[in-house]
């Protein structure tokens, strides 16, 4: 564990790193305050802050001209980008990244080189990333990665105290937590977001609901009929279109669900009006789309202004709006938008959709995928295990990783192919078939490192026609790539052990799914026919 002046000193030393967290853990805000204490110290740098999700609109990952030019400095501006440039590569400028994860999966392996290519050729360059927990950061071996805590009970109670709210209410949530409802609702309270949106559905509800959906509902209907709270009591926020709660909730996970594919997270306010359009005209309602817009910031505060752009006040507003599109079993092809879904295993639409309707996603998605997989579950061979796993998994690499006590380890890195993503969305959301499947690759005895260290060496060398030394050097920061080629080699190693695990579980998750569908369809036919 590390306090914010013990990181603060550390970086000049990590230089490169990465700070994980789950959504609503205060990354984004941790590096404005980072920024601002960074600008407000004696250390002679500059820190630049910039938010990854605005490269998107460029369809590129040049990461360094993105920076430069979303600072504005332009023609005619008093540094240069080359100067600026030799700035932040000579470290002079602390260049923080903030939402790897908001980048589009399109443009997100691009980056990821880009910025590893970065650091390698300029090993002075103060680079900090931030970003939800992905399995990619494991190759990042130059960088070194933190992860944000889940609060304490006594810092949840703090954060209470601080909050804009009514008084009597805030104090009283904070003493439930204090006594009782931290114990029972840690995974929930420990979140600062969560722990802020309890708050607002606590007078209402008075009670935390065990499934993150529900929560989120119950926030968005405390939001929609909220008195405001700052106010004297009877004070209504104006909403500025006619709707029930439902066609007004249709609409925003229409919108939601638009953009969410896109990867749109910030909006010009043309853009927002745009899509707004035609979320209402999917609908079928005829509404202003400045009104709804407005009903977005002012009433229920889904989104807000940042400057001259529009965005949702936090991502997961969007993430669970499109969770309720899907469940609505809209009539388009839902297995083909969970394939493109499911490229963002960190994100929780798939999973939330799952909670409110897991009949539908399990009929429509799982079941189907599963029976494509089939043929290639049944036929696995234990000695040619990457041939299995190619075919099923996609394409994925070895690397050697080590810890602060000088102990080496081998890890599994999921390459660029999109294959992997069904399968690995299934450990995600059938747990317990997947129970223990990945123990394997925390075996430091599974491959030894200097096996791998070799092999990713002798690659280098015939690949790039370079010396022993070049070749040894450049195998400290990259994985070794696998191939059917390799099935040989490795047959002496548990790797083999593993993806049979995974097929086990695989068959294991088949097996329950196609009694759940079979099952949910005998009992609603009996429903029907009840007279």
């Amino acid at each position: 564990m590390i306090d914010e002046a013990g990181f603060i000193e550390r970086i000049p030393r990590d230089k490169a790193i990465i700070i994980c967290g789950s959504g609503g853990s205060g990354k984004s805000i941790f590096m404005r305050h980072l920024f601002l204490t960074l600008v407000h110290s004696q250390t002679p740098v500059l820190p630049i802050l910039v938010e990854l999700r605005g490269i998107n609109e460029l369809g590129s990952s040049k990461i360094l001209p993105y920076v430069y030019h979303s600072l504005v400095l332009g023609p005619g501006a008093v540094i240069s980008e080359k100067q600026f440039e030799a700035a932040v590569k000579s470290g002079a400028i602390y260049l923080i990244l903030d939402g790897f994860d908001e980048v589009s999966p399109d443009l997100r392996s691009s980056l990821e080189k880009e910025l590893i290519e970065l650091q390698r050729n300029n090993p002075s360059m103060v680079l900090i990333v931030t970003s939800r927990e992905d399995e990619r950061f494991s190759s990042w071996q130059s960088f070194t990665r933190y992860s944000v805590l889940p609060m304490a009970k006594k810092e949840v109670v703090q954060l209470l105290r601080k909050l804009p709210y009514e008084k009597i209410i805030r104090n009283k949530f904070a003493e439930a937590v204090r006594t009782s409802l931290y114990d029972k609702h840690e995974s929930f309270l420990s979140n600062p977001l969560l722990a802020t949106m309890m708050l607002i559905t606590y007078e209402q509800f008075a009670q935390i609901p065990d499934k993150i959906h529900i929560f989120y509902e119950q926030a968005f209907e405390t939001l929609f009929f909220r008195h405001d709270t700052l106010k004297e009591a009877g004070f209504e926020r104006k909403r500025y279109v006619d709707l029930a709660i439902n066609e007004f909730k249709n609409c925003l996970s229409s919108l939601c669900i638009s953009t969410y594919v896109k990867a749109k997270f910030l909006f010009t306010e043309t853009e927002i009006l745009d899509a707004i359009a035609v979320a209402c005209q999917y609908e079928k309602l005829n509404i202003k789309p400045a009104d709804f817009l407005r009903d977005l910031i002012e009433s229920v505060c889904i989104m807000q202004r940042d400057g001259t752009s529009i965005t949702f006040t936090h991502r997961s507003f969007q993430e669970y709006f499109s969770a309720c599109f899907i469940a609505r079993s809209p009539p388009i092809d839902l297995a083909d938008l969970l394939d493109k879904l499911s490229l963002q295993p960190t994100d929780s639409v798939i999973s939330m959709a799952v909670d409110i309707n897991r009949p539908l996603i399990e009929r429509a998605w799982v079941l189907p995928r599963l029976r494509e997989m089939m043929p290639a579950l049944r036929k696995f061979d234990a000695k040619h295990p990457i041939s299995f796993a190619t075919e099923v998994i996609g394409d994925f690499g070895l690397s050697v990783m080590g810890n602060e006590k000088g102990k080496e380890h081998t890890v599994l890195n999921l390459g660029d192919s999109r294959m992997h993503s069904f399968p690995l969305m299934m450990e995600r959301l059938y747990p317990v078939q997947f129970k223990g499947v990945f123990d394997a690759l925390e075996n430091e005895d599974s491959i030894p490192g200097e096996e791998i260290g070799r092999r990713i060496e002798a690659r280098d060398r015939e690949a790039n026609n370079i010396s022993n030394r070049e070749a040894k050097r450049a195998s400290r920061v990259r994985g070794l790539p696998l191939s059917p080629e390799d099935d040989e080699w490795l047959a002496s190693t548990n790797v083999g052990k593993h993806f049979e695990l995974f097929r086990k579980a695989l068959l294991a998750v088949a097996r329950h799914v196609e009694k759940s569908v079979n099952d949910a369809e005998k009992t609603g036919r009996t429903l029907v026919l009840l007279r």
